[in-house]
């Protein structure tokens, strides 16, 4: 894993960085979004018809994962990370996946967490793969990340004051400047992209419109953080016409010391031009 880098120094830069140090003050932004996913389902049913049945099948959270790889090496400011009070740019993109296990009784906990490193690298047929074995392992109670499958089990018999004790040691460690690389070494992850809307079926009359959130600036700060929604049916304007089609609700909360509002719709932009012509991107069968 290269070392990350500095970022190109800016007055700006150094005033946000000291201007939302945490703690006590959150640098972390929320927008909020809806894409029209039409060309982006159809893209799916495509490439999951050419697959054949022995493949693993290809989902929407698959095809964000793989086109926000692409985006963020198409924007390097946003795959980024503040490490050890420095702004420092990642070589390769590197994905955490929250994982729901409430309805695993097989499993003790309420969340698992997925590391898929290096995305960038990865076709979405290979991500999906790649994710599918992650989270499975994860449903299993035995998480695929070697450091998360060791720390995890001997978390869980720590008496609760030794495990803060802990943790609190750890993320002093992980901010200072001569151990934060190492600790980027052992999470080599810039974006977390989680579905917590996923489970909002709204019923007739009423839609989601987002969330917000201030993501702890602990242990592995992200630079951002993608959440999504369920698909939902809503009124778009097609052709200066009003019509119905599915949308995506997407939530983007990134850290403004990286980047501004200005870097930050120019990316959004860039992500709704994706999901509605993937093949542009990942090629006809999520194979490029």
């Amino acid at each position: 894993m290269p070392e990350p880098v500095p970022m190109q120094r800016s007055i700006l830069r150094d005033f946000l960085l000291w201007f939302f140090r945490y703690p006590p003050f959150s640098p972390f932004v929320t927008a909020n979004i809806s894409v029209d996913v039409t060309r982006a389902r159809r893209y799916l049913d495509h490439v999951n018809a050419r697959g054949g049945p022995e493949r693993a099948r290809v989902t929407l959270m698959h095809l964000v994962v793989a086109l926000v790889a692409r985006l963020y090496r198409e924007f390097p400011q946003a795959n980024a990370r503040v490490i050890g009070g420095r702004l420092r740019a990642l070589d390769r993109v590197g994905v955490a996946l929250p994982v729901d296990l409430l309805s695993d009784a097989a499993v003790d906990r309420e969340v698992g967490l997925a590391l898929i490193r290096d995305v960038d690298q990865q076709t979405l047929r290979e991500l999906a793969e790649t994710t599918r074995a992650a989270v499975a392992s994860e449903r299993r109670g035995a998480s695929r990340d070697p450091v998360l499958g060791r720390l995890i089990p001997l978390a869980e018999r720590a008496p609760r004051w030794m495990l803060h004790g802990a943790l609190s040691g750890l993320d002093r460690a992980a901010h200072s400047r001569l151990l934060a690389p190492l600790f980027h070494r052992l999470m080599p992850v810039s974006v977390a992209i989680t579905n917590p809307g996923a489970v909002f079926r709204p019923p007739g009359g009423a839609r989601f419109l987002g969330a917000s959130m201030s993501p702890p600036n602990r242990l592995c700060p992200l630079g951002s953080v993608i959440g999504l929604s369920a698909v939902q049916d809503e009124v778009v304007v097609v052709d200066g016409a009003p019509a119905v089609r599915p949308v995506l609700p997407v939530s983007y909360v990134f850290d403004h010391r990286l980047f501004d509002g200005v870097l930050c719709g120019r990316i959004l932009v860039r992500l709704c031009e994706m999901l509605r012509d993937p093949a542009a991107v990942l090629g006809p069968d999520g194979e490029g």
